[in-house]
């Protein structure tokens, strides 16, 4: 759908494209802050897609704006005038890495991801509840449904493995996997769906290795 719809703006003569999810939205002075930021930002041309802050950080009051290396679909503005440079979106994926991959290839190639660290996008990183740890304490976390970690998980492996001789992004993926780890075990401690999880997630390896891409028949 991102390809598709990429392809009817640019017919249409238009240069930037606003991409969202459906549970996410711009408050009417965020949404005006982000368009004047990315038409007055020096070198817009050459910035394959412009981002915003999806975690609210009142502390920031100054007019930020910073390199990014990859950004989330939700809220990202595309610039139409290089996507036939830099390539479609890899329509291997399915939901997660479709964004990362796409900026990781911009990135290659020379040019801009940016993100405005002042702007806030609303947004929904999955489902945020109280649990009770393995010590008995009490924590904040988020979880995702099995289908969604067998997205992660397969997704991200595919991504590492097609741009694992960039030098420039080996840090990157190291943070990357420390994190999906992470969010990982959250998800099989704590989550309400442990069995399914854990089978998804085996799934999901076996899959990325046969190379069985694209939307899970479920």
């Amino acid at each position: 759908r991102l390809n598709q719809v990429a392809d009817l703006a640019i017919k249409a003569g238009y240069q930037w494209l606003l991409t969202m999810d459906q549970d996410s939205y711009f408050d009417a002075e965020n949404i005006a802050a982000y368009f004047e930021y990315m038409q007055d930002y020096n070198g817009h041309e050459q910035v394959a897609m412009f981002g915003v802050e999806t975690v609210n950080k009142p502390e920031l009051i100054a007019d930020l704006s910073s390199p990014a290396n990859q950004l989330i679909t939700s809220g990202s503005l595309l610039n139409l005038t290089l996507f036939p440079t830099i390539g479609a979106f890899d329509e291997r994926l399915f939901i997660d890495e479709v964004d990362h991959e796409y900026c990781y290839r911009s990135f290659i190639r020379g040019y801009q991801i940016i993100q405005f660290t002042h702007i806030f996008l609303e947004h929904q990183l999955g489902e945020a509840v109280n649990v009770k740890t393995i010590q008995g304490g009490q924590r904040a976390t988020s979880f995702h449904s099995p289908l969604r970690v067998y997205y992660m998980v397969r997704n991200f492996l595919y991504v590492r493995q097609k741009y694992k001789a960039a030098d420039a992004l080996k840090s990157v993926f190291k943070i990357r996997s420390t994190a999906l780890l992470h969010r990982v075990k959250n998800n099989l401690l704590y989550g309400p769906r442990k069995w399914q999880t854990l089978k998804m997630l085996l799934i999901a390896f076996n899959d990325y290795k046969a190379g069985k891409m694209g939307k899970k028949q479920v």
